[in-house]
């Protein structure tokens, strides 16, 4: 069993977590709406088959970037979109992954679009 605070191995018999001292939940309390899972390396994730919230992020900034200004958003975009899939690398349950990369696509064309304008434009 695994700490729902902080995600530290407990062993039997131990109420609280020895890592952060949150009290152990009852068995009775696993089946509950809470959909938290551990990934390979132990963390718990709460967040499972939520969509990443960088993921969208990206999908927004892109587009905004489209319209208003492509390089910064463009930018912040690409970043976000870079986060959130090496995120859900370690928590495959959460969605976004089809968000992130189109994040990540029209990021990359609002950066490339204004370096072609500012080019012409000189």
């Amino acid at each position: 069993m695994f700490c729902s605070n902080c995600g530290h191995k407990l062993n039997e018999g131990e109420a609280f977590c020895p890592n952060c001292g949150q009290k152990k939940e009852d068995s009775t309390n696993l089946g509950s709406s809470n959909q938290s899972t551990v990934n390979g390396s132990g963390v718990v994730n709460s967040k499972a088959g939520t969509t990443n919230t960088m993921a969208i992020l990206s999908l927004v900034f892109s587009v905004l970037g489209l319209l208003i200004a492509g390089l910064p958003l463009g930018i912040i975009s690409v970043c976000f979109g870079a986060t959130a899939l090496n995120h859900l690398k370690s928590f495959p349950e959460e969605k976004g992954k089809g968000l992130a990369i189109a994040g990540i696509a029209l990021g990359a064309f609002d950066i490339i679009a204004v370096v072609i304008q500012l080019l012409v434009l000189a």
